[in-house]
This record gives C-alpha cells, sequence and structure tokens, in this order.
C-alpha cells in the first residue's frame, strides 16, 4: 500500500459545481490516518448533506472509508467518473486506485 509521506488523509461530505467541473464545498471532514488504512475500521463523515446550508440543487456525495476501501457515493444522476476529483479534495491521490470504488444512489441525485 503506498502512501507516501502524507501523515493524514480524510473522508467527508462534498458539493459539486453544477456541471460536475470542481468540487465546491467541503463539509464533515474527518481524518483518517496510515495506520488506519491497515484495519477494516469503518470512518464516516460528521453530519449529513442536510444538515448544511448548501443549495439542494448541487450535485453531492460523500466518501467514507470502510473494510480497507474509500467509497465514493454520488447520485445515479452523476455524469462523471468523480474518482479523481475526490481524491484531489480529500488528499488521497497519491494512494493506490485499487483503495477506490464508486458507487451511486438515488438519495443523492440533484
Amino acid at each position: 500500500m503506498k502512501t507516501n509521506s502524507v501523515t493524514s488523509y480524510s473522508v467527508g461530505l462534498f458539493w459539486f459545481s453544477p456541471e460536475y467541473e470542481e468540487i465546491v464545498e467541503i463539509k464533515g471532514q474527518v481524518s483518517v490516518n496510515p495506520a488506519d488504512l491497515t484495519r477494516s475500521k469503518r470512518i464516516d463523515p460528521v453530519g449529513l448533506h442536510a444538515e448544511y446550508d448548501m443549495p439542494r440543487n448541487l450535485p453531492r456525495g460523500r466518501i467514507c472509508y470502510s473494510d480497507k476501501t474509500f467509497t465514493i457515493w454520488v447520485g445515479e444522476d452523476c455524469v462523471i467518473d468523480p474518482t479523481q476529483k475526490v481524491r484531489d479534495a480529500f488528499g488521497l491521490s497519491k494512494l493506490e486506485d485499487s483503495l477506490f470504488i464508486v458507487k451511486r444512489h438515488y438519495h443523492l441525485n440533484t
């Protein structure tokens, strides 16, 4: 598992710009330390999208860590592969590709 010299990563809730060009807001971040990556620990963001005052019409998602995998949840209507944008936003870009999966759910639809 490649972790380089980074001492902490994070998970959280995020919102995309309307056309998915960028991630415009991050909330509920929780740190994930390199030691956590060797355990089957579950790490979820703090809170829910509804608890934050972001507009409801922006595409949104969440990234969490469980069973040695980062899961990126987005709406079924997400028109891009969000992996690289999310990895960059949460300091995860230097980790191996095999640690990430994308799942889509109607609950996160715009």
